[in-house]
């Protein structure tokens, strides 16, 4: 099922931007990003399903989401999104990326 991508937050589009024109390490992780989003946009639920009592309570509080996915990027970065339905369509939202370390930090592991 074909699905548009959105950020959750206009800080989390400008830090995606703002990664094409920085160090060669921003630019690898644009590029992973942007594999990453061509696959949601054909398929949004390519990544996996992140059990609901895992998904941490600031995601819950700030931005309403009762679902969460994630797509491990090359390089230990993921990235995690959440997917609703538009209409007759689909969106996904993009509510963050991070270094592997980051991301046990966030979902306490």
């Amino acid at each position: 099922m074909r699905s548009s991508v959105y950020f959750a937050k206009e800080e989390i589009k400008n830090q995606y931007y703002s990664l094409e024109t920085g160090s060669s390490e921003d630019k690898n992780l644009y590029t992973l990003l942007n594999t990453a989003f061509d696959s949601i946009m054909e398929d949004a639920f390519c990544g996996v399903q992140i059990p609901k009592n895992q998904i941490p309570k600031k995601y819950l509080k700030e931005y309403g989401i009762d679902n969460l996915w994630k797509i491990n990027l090359s390089h230990s970065w993921r990235l995690v999104y959440s997917v609703a339905s538009a209409g007759d369509g689909t969106i996904t939202i993009i509510v963050e990326w991070f270094d592997h370390k980051e991301y046990e930090r966030r979902f306490k592991y």
